[in-house]
């Protein structure tokens, strides 16, 4: 029997069935793909442009040397508005001896950072500082949050000695028994501010949480994040970070890259972009101003770890060299490298030659000593 044959519409519904039929199998393939990588889109993105970022991009030069681990820390993200989480298992009460920090504030923390063997990760609103391998799990579990999960953004805040179950208590606006699970301690004062519910949560049980003991290994990319970034960073990203995380998958759109990567390989890009700006060439003598919490040293430690802040040779000539083994004292806020250097000379009664690329300490032409 003969078929009738098909009319020209016919003919065009076949087309697009075919084409749908396609489509279909397409998508089917690319969803098989991502469970068979188990690939996860993270909810939360790195956007260079906005407050969080420029905050810690921002100029800063301090000394904090003497104080806390924690308090140096907490000055310094108190002072940018930034939250502060440091890792439980980490001395806070550590003396620090790291000489000037800077030249941006996210610098600075990952100096204090590094003098105790602490990682940084800035991710969600909070500043996450301790082990490696800690700083990683909490990256993945927050990437991997869902939007369900994250909540609003809140406010939290607890007194000095609060228990980890009083805090959890205060986050979720219960007395229940699901906060009670948690081991005992007391913790400092903390304030968080406009952070996720979800995110807080997780902050807080991961403190019990027994991290690896090692940090994330290379392995598959299996978290996608959105890194928003302004044109000189998008225009050097691919080509530097291929060498840094070799094993991430990039994808270039309009408003800066989409990269699938494990939480270390996450946490070492965002650390590339804010530690883009690092030259201490911009460094004004005469305008930069630095917080010198009160600090006692040799006038030569101190003479040669500010210069180098501004990127300065000292010389320190032979007939001044005794004089610059004497202990001086040094504290201020907001003032200039000039004036800190000047300072330190009359302490000890020697003069200052400043130079394009160098500070030379001479003897004072009145000294007696």
């Amino acid at each position: 029997m003969l078929l009738p044959d098909r009319t020209p519409d016919q003919n065009l519904h076949r087309r697009i069935g075919t084409q749908y039929s396609g489509m279909i199998a397409q998508v089917a393939m690319i969803f098989l793909q991502l469970l068979s990588t188990n690939m996860v889109l993270a909810i939360d993105t790195f956007d260079e442009s906005e407050g969080f970022s420029r905050r810690l991009k921002g100029r800063t030069s301090s000394v904090l040397d003497g104080k806390t681990f924690r308090s140096a820390l907490e000055r310094l993200t108190e002072a940018n508005q930034l939250n502060l989480w440091l890792d439980r298992q980490v001395n806070p009460s550590a003396i620090l001896s790291v000489g000037p920090v800077g030249p941006t504030v996210f610098l600075a923390i990952q100096k204090i950072a590094a003098s105790q063997s602490c990682e940084v990760m800035p991710i969600s609103n909070v500043v996450l500082v301790g082990r490696s391998s800690w700083i990683d799990q909490m990256t993945e579990e927050i990437l991997k949050t869902p939007q369900g999960r994250m909540g609003l953004r809140i406010d939290l805040e607890w007194e000095k000695l609060s228990t980890p179950k009083e805090v959890m208590q205060k986050l979720l606006g219960t007395t229940e028994t699901s906060a009670s699970g948690l081991p005992h301690d007391h913790w400092p004062e903390t304030r968080l501010l406009k952070v996720h519910k979800g995110v807080a949560q997780l902050l807080i049980e991961g403190q019990f949480t027994q991290a690896p003991s090692k940090s994330a290994t290379p392995g598959l990319p299996t978290i996608k994040r959105t890194y928003r970034l302004e044109t000189p960073t998008a225009g050097e990203a691919q080509k530097d970070l291929k060498g840094i995380v070799p094993d991430a998958r990039f994808d270039k759109f309009s408003e800066g890259l989409s990269i699938r990567a494990n939480a270390r390989d996450h946490r070492l890009v965002t650390q590339w972009i804010l530690s883009r700006h690092d030259s201490q060439q911009g460094v004004d003598v005469n305008k930069d101003t630095f917080s010198l919490n009160k600090l006692s040293t040799s006038a030569e430690n101190a003479f040669q770890q500010l210069a180098k802040t501004a990127n300065l040779r000292c010389v320190i000539q032979a007939e001044a060299q005794p004089a610059c083994k004497r202990l001086v004292t040094l504290e201020g806020k907001d003032v200039t490298l000039r004036f800190l250097i000047e300072k330190i000379a009359q302490q000890i009664d020697v003069q200052v030659e400043w130079q394009t690329s160098a500070i030379v300490i001479s003897k004072s032409p009145d000294s007696s000593r």
